[in-house]
């Protein structure tokens, strides 16, 4: 349940994390990082059996890095 641009949700053995910045179709930024590593020390306390990355909304998963961060 992290908040930011990565949400984390858990369905019983199942650890669902999605990369949620749809206006830059889903593409990292430095903040991006510590939030990942904030998902995975969540993960941590109660190990699920799967963990499904995805990206937030229809057009892509993550584009990579993104080389024009917003202001």
């Amino acid at each position: 349940m992290t908040g930011g641009k990565i949400r984390l949700e858990r369905k019983r053995k199942i650890a669902l994390a999605t990369i949620d910045r749809v206006s830059k179709k889903n593409a990292f930024d430095e903040s991006m990082f510590p939030a990942l590593e904030k998902v995975s020390e969540e993960l941590k306390d109660n190990l699920p059996r799967a963990v499904i990355i995805t990206g937030s909304g229809n057009e892509t998963f993550c584009t990579g890095f993104d080389i024009n961060p917003e202001p």
